[in-house]
């Protein structure tokens, strides 16, 4: 079977990803209708001809502008003109002022006619990456609750407790414990249960909104909060704005407002880290919601954590009650 020039052309046309050829120096010697149409999307003129068209050199100058992967780009170009390699792959996002897209480079070297070629491709994986991302961000959500879970808690919690005490920022963490979540589950059914912490981790929702906050269930009706950059005083204050609002909260919202409302004890405790233990900030925090939780719930108790202290247990809690 003889296949002919046009029918390559054709096939290399109905691909939707963006090819070129180019030639042992990066000048550009044909591309296909994807890649032209994607020039047109982008401003260029539906006569533009890419023909001549060097494309080492925009990589070589959005390089030396710092841009990270166009550094990476030119390193991999490199190595494929120096024979180092005979392909080379980058994803890198190409994102506008509307639109986020990320695309897969492709670069294949060939020899015809003793000349050396590269196949340029440029795969959009947008979707991919979109699905990949918020695969991740589902792994780091509670799904009752649709704040952060357990791990993202961890993680979070060990890099702003190494930050805060690099650059000497106050940190604080509350603790908050559902009173009588049993109660609640065995008379008014897990479905209510499950409002409640729904609703509390609404609230909770509404005093983390800077990037440095951070609000996650970590057990079963037991949800923290963490505040940076906040005076004790200052996360006080929150804590019992907080206090308040949960306490406002009928039990059995949709068929009797007029319920109980929901109960919870809260432990706050804030420190300077200068250790690099940040677990004693949340053991000192649990400590002050059971101190709370036995002074008859509904109840903030909150303290701040010496420096050198490892321990909250000899030291005097105020306690506060809405």
């Amino acid at each position: 079977m003889n296949v002919t020039l046009d029918l390559l052309i054709k096939t290399i046309n109905t691909v939707k990803n963006n090819i070129a050829v180019v030639d042992a120096t990066f000048n550009i010697v044909f591309t296909n209708h994807a890649w032209n149409q994607f020039g047109i999307e982008n401003g260029l003129s539906p006569d533009f001809s890419w023909v001549g068209v060097n494309y080492f050199t925009p990589s070589l100058c959005a390089a030396r502008e710092g841009d990270h992967f166009s550094q990476r780009a030119f390193s991999g170009l490199e190595k494929l003109r120096r024979g180092e390699c005979t392909e080379f792959q980058l994803e890198y996002p190409c994102h506008s002022h509307n639109t986020e897209r990320w695309f897969l480079l492709e670069v294949t070297s060939f020899e015809m006619d003793k000349q050396r070629y590269y196949v340029i491709s440029h795969m959009d994986i947008t979707q991919r990456v979109q699905l990949e991302m918020e695969a991740r961000q589902q792994a780091k959500l509670d799904p009752l609750t649709h704040i952060a879970n357990r791990r993202a808690f961890d993680n979070f919690m060990a890099n702003e407790w190494r930050r805060c005490r690099r650059n000497a920022i106050p940190l604080s963490l509350m603790i908050i414990d559902v009173d009588d979540f049993k109660y609640i589950n065995d008379t008014y059914g897990h479905q209510i249960g499950d409002s409640c912490l729904q609703r509390i981790a609404g609230i909770l929702k509404q005093y983390t909104s800077r990037a440095s906050d951070l609000c996650a269930r970590i057990g079963g009706d037991e949800l923290v909060v963490v505040w940076s950059h906040l005076s004790s005083q200052e996360a006080r204050a929150l804590a019992q704005s907080v206090l308040k609002a949960i306490s406002q909260l009928p039990i059995d919202e949709d068929n009797n407002p007029f319920s109980d409302c929901i109960s919870v004890s809260m432990g706050l405790c804030s420190t300077i880290p200068d250790t690099d233990d940040h677990l004693m900030l949340l053991t000192a925090a649990d400590a002050l919601m059971y101190q709370a939780k036995n002074a008859g719930k509904n109840t903030l108790a909150s303290d701040s954590l010496a420096s050198d202290a490892l321990s909250l247990a000899q030291k005097p809690m105020p306690i506060a009650t809405e």
